[in-house]
């Protein structure tokens, strides 16, 4: 390790209760929170999804989130799927192919 941020975690809506910081501690610990998010929404790009629209993201390379939803009636209905995938999933499945296409390579 060289002291440099290699890699933040971060959730703004969720956070440990389990902090142990006396008042200034506390104090700093929120005004640095606070910085944080204000640099990071400078960076917010805005873009909204429209029907049909798929998006992905890698979790540890972007920030994401969404917005509420109002319904604009009583039929209105929004219908939003998730799904994650492992990067070792990723890389063992390219792994694969790599090894099956060397195989054939030989014959």
């Amino acid at each position: 390790m060289d002291g440099n941020i290699s890699q933040v975690f971060y959730n703004n809506q969720v956070r440990s209760r389990i902090l142990k910081f006396n008042v200034d501690e506390t104090k700093d610990y929120y005004n640095a929170i606070k910085l944080f998010d204000d640099i990071a929404m400078k960076f917010k790009i805005e873009h909204k999804l429209e029907s049909g629209d798929l998006v992905f993201f890698d979790n540890n390379r972007a920030m994401h989130g969404r917005k509420g939803y109002t319904a604009t009636n009583l039929n209105s209905r929004r219908l939003y799927h998730g799904c994650y995938v492992a990067w070792d999933e990723i890389w063992s499945k390219m792994n694969v192919i790599k090894f099956m296409k060397n195989e054939m390579q030989k014959e």
